[in-house]
């Protein structure tokens, strides 16, 4: 339907109260804004809130099982993602640095989205986390490329300060968009001790265009 041909549908609107308005809304929003709400692609169970305590030092998925993934062939050029991932964090004696990263389809085997640079919590006290990060969709296709940035809060010496994540410029990472894909949040420590924690609450990944 056309909302601004004259006449007869543009009077269906005139004094209607809220559920014309509603109506016009959502309208305009099925026709004009195709990408409508953000949609929720991909996601980590976190009923119970995923624990990854232990010495490690290589780089591991700290946001569980993925429940939902980005389906294939819905991406193309200039999809927008948002990924938000928070929780809590401890190291021993607060002398142990870490690292946090975006992977594509794990951290075992996948691929490297984006990583912050090394940083040390303050103390051994266990304080929040919080990851926002963005990613474009740049090219799709087997070898298509896609590159993430954003920041994160609470690992660091002063909990309060903000870090990019990159430090530095952005790499663009290969993915294959013709097949179904997750994106995970994985941490490392530096130096392994039994008292590093990170402790996920939540992991959510929203298709926004």
């Amino acid at each position: 339907m056309n909302l601004f041909k004259p006449k007869r549908d543009c009077y269906r609107f005139h004094d209607k109260g809220l559920g014309a308005t509603a109506e016009l809304a959502r309208l305009l929003d099925a026709k004009l804004y195709p990408g409508g709400w953000p949609q929720l692609m991909n996601y980590a169970d976190q009923g119970a809130a995923f624990t990854h305590s232990s010495s490690w030092t290589t780089i591991s998925d700290i946001c569980g099982a993925q429940q939902a993934s980005i389906p294939a062939n819905s991406l193309h050029v200039g999809s927008v993602l948002y990924i938000h991932s928070w929780g809590i964090v401890g190291s021993a004696a607060g002398s142990s640095a870490s690292t946090v990263g975006l992977y594509l389809n794990g951290a075992a085997a996948g691929t490297q989205l984006s990583i912050s640079a090394s940083a040390t919590p303050a103390t051994a006290t266990v304080q929040c986390w919080n990851s926002d990060m963005w990613a474009t969709v740049q090219t799709i296709g087997a070898s298509g490329t896609i590159s993430t940035a954003g920041t994160i809060v609470g690992i660091s010496a002063t909990p309060a300060t903000l870090l990019l994540v990159p430090a530095t410029i952005p790499t663009a990472a290969v993915i294959n968009t013709t097949i179904a894909n997750s994106i995970t949040i994985a941490a490392s420590w530096v130096t392994g001790a039994a008292g590093n924690l990170y402790t996920t609450y939540g992991h959510q990944v929203f298709l926004v265009n």
